[in-house]
């Protein structure tokens, strides 16, 4: 981790980059790996997999993360579907529950639940569901910076009203209503591509949050719209990207140091 940690700090604090992400179902779980064992027998890993004291080097691994993350207010974005690993054992790593664990011990680390834990929230949500459990709207409590993105949800694109049923009873479970400034846009970029129509994505989602916004027309999130929370408040403040924040204060940096022009991002933000 010595090498990997000193490529994300020299990342943050000169390269111009604003947050560290996380892979679980590569085969690490956030926290809680020193009670695993699932790499015992896997084909492709190196010898040390093997070895009893392996979780708990992982765990050392991530606790030297998560601190750094903590100190300097750097964002953490995780993938939290059920999906993409090199085989199922590892892909549950990616689950709530260690999540829960590691949120437990890093009291206050800002982190993004990737995909809400399902991009198939229309016709289950159970995992999104756990993770909804996560959430906390008390300071330094578990969940004080707990935030999720909506990873791609294709059902945006296929089945609108059940995306808006889906995305209104979360939004109605969500304890004080915390996830109307916790959940964020997402499209996990060129991933949405395997859906007919995807040039529709983004027009598509904006007709949904409507239809949401009309199931509670009086929600407002800092002085804005829900709308306008997901699309692009509520990741502002994730980032930590608002005038005076340290990654704020870094990206200014880093733009000085190249000459670089403020961007216009900057100053919508700041207007």
């Amino acid at each position: 981790m010595g090498d990997s940690l000193r490529l994300v700090k020299r990342a943050i604090e000169t390269e111009g980059s604003i947050g560290v992400k996380l892979y679980p179902p590569m085969g690490f779980a956030p926290y809680g790996n020193a009670g695993v064992s699932v790499w015992q027998g896997k084909p492709g890993l190196p010898p040390a997999a093997s070895e009893p004291g392996f979780g708990k080097r992982l765990d050392s691994a991530m606790e030297a993360i998560f601190r750094y993350c903590l100190n300097n207010d750097v964002p953490v974005m995780a993938h939290t579907n059920h999906s993409n690993g090199p085989n199922d054992d590892f892909m549950n790593l990616a689950g709530s529950a260690y999540w829960a664990i590691a949120l437990e011990k890093f009291k206050g680390l800002r982190v993004s639940f990737g995909h809400f834990g399902d991009t198939d929230v229309e016709d289950d949500g159970t995992r999104t569901r756990e993770f909804l459990k996560l959430f906390s709207s008390q300071p330094g409590s578990n969940g004080s910076a707990a935030f999720a993105d909506s990873g791609f949800y294709a059902g945006v694109l296929l089945n609108q009203g059940r995306m808006r049923d889906a995305l209104a009873k979360l939004y109605a479970a969500s304890a004080n209503h915390i996830l109307r400034e916790r959940l964020m846009y997402g499209s996990d970029w060129t991933m949405i591509l395997s859906q007919e129509n995807v040039e529709r994505y983004l027009s598509a989602f904006m007709d949904v949050m409507r239809k949401v916004e009309a199931l509670q027309p009086d929600a407002r999130i800092r002085q804005t719209t829900l709308s306008n929370a997901f699309f692009g408040g509520n990741a502002v403040d994730f980032l930590g990207l608002a005038k005076g924040r340290p990654n704020r204060q870094r990206v200014e940096a880093f733009y000085s140091k190249h000459g670089v022009p403020a961007p216009d991002w900057m100053a919508k933000i700041d207007s």
